[in-house]
């Protein structure tokens, strides 16, 4: 006797539709991984270069508002120092150090300052310097 009723019928794959194979998946993997390995990579380059960035424009405030007050203070006035650990408004309890050296031409009446400011980075002390003149 034949049984009717529910019958479980397999359909043959059709050419070139059977599915993936380990290797195609394996291969598959290990290009991700790699686009994914050299994306982190960058992602890390990109965080140290900002930070790198917000260094440099830090320094060239700091130069820039000891500049200013040059210009304010009067001829006389100007003369070479330093400040050592501020920060990068000018105040005191920073990592910035920043320097200058006046040399006065008094053939021209021209005081000419070179600013610079150092920081540390990654173990490696980086610094940045601008050279301005002032007139009498």
């Amino acid at each position: 006797m034949k049984r009717q009723g529910l019958q479980k019928r397999e359909r043959p794959a059709a050419a070139g539709q059977a599915g993936f194979s380990l290797l195609e998946i394996l291969i598959a993997v290990v290009i991700l991984s790699v686009g994914l390995l050299g994306t982190g990579s960058l992602v890390g380059s990109i965080i140290k270069g900002n930070q790198m960035s917000r260094h440099v424009s830090a320094a060239a405030t700091l130069m820039q508002d000891k500049i200013e007050y040059f210009k304010n203070a009067g001829y006389s006035a100007i003369s070479s120092g330093s400040e050592t650990a501020i920060d990068a408004q000018g105040n005191a309890g920073g990592q910035y150090d920043r320097s200058w050296t006046v040399t006065e031409d008094t053939t021209t009446s021209t005081k000419t300052i070179v600013l610079t400011v150092t920081w540390p980075f990654n173990g490696v002390t980086k610094s940045r310097s601008m050279t301005t003149a002032i007139t009498q």
